[in-house]
């Protein structure tokens, strides 16, 4: 993330310092392309450090994401009879979430 936004401040500079409009503008459409790459790994990282489809959905659901997201296949077996106390959710999910990691 840190990297696409010290780009975005670069192309954004760029753009601003450019006598020529169509560069300006060539330079202020990266820029915005930049933003939007930078968007999506901010998502990306705060859906590591906690993921809402855990509070959304339950454990079932966000341990199908993480599988879902995986870069190799990952099946998902739940057989959960009622959902667990958050604590004990957010323990299991991110124990999946590095075995799954370990994996790769």
């Amino acid at each position: 993330v840190q990297q696409r936004l010290v780009a975005l401040g670069m192309l954004l500079g760029r753009a601003r310092r450019s006598q020529d409009a169509d560069r300006r503008d060539r330079l202020l459409g990266q820029a915005h392309d930049e933003s939007r790459r930078a968007l999506d790994e901010l998502r990306e990282v705060a859906w590591r450090i906690y993921p809402t489809t855990l509070d959304e959905a339950g454990l079932r659901a966000a341990l199908e994401t993480v599988a879902d997201r995986a870069s190799v296949p990952v099946g998902v077996v739940c057989e959960l009879t009622e959902e667990p106390e958050q604590a004990v959710a957010t323990v299991a999910y991110f124990v999946v979430c590095e075995a799954v990691t370990n994996a790769v």
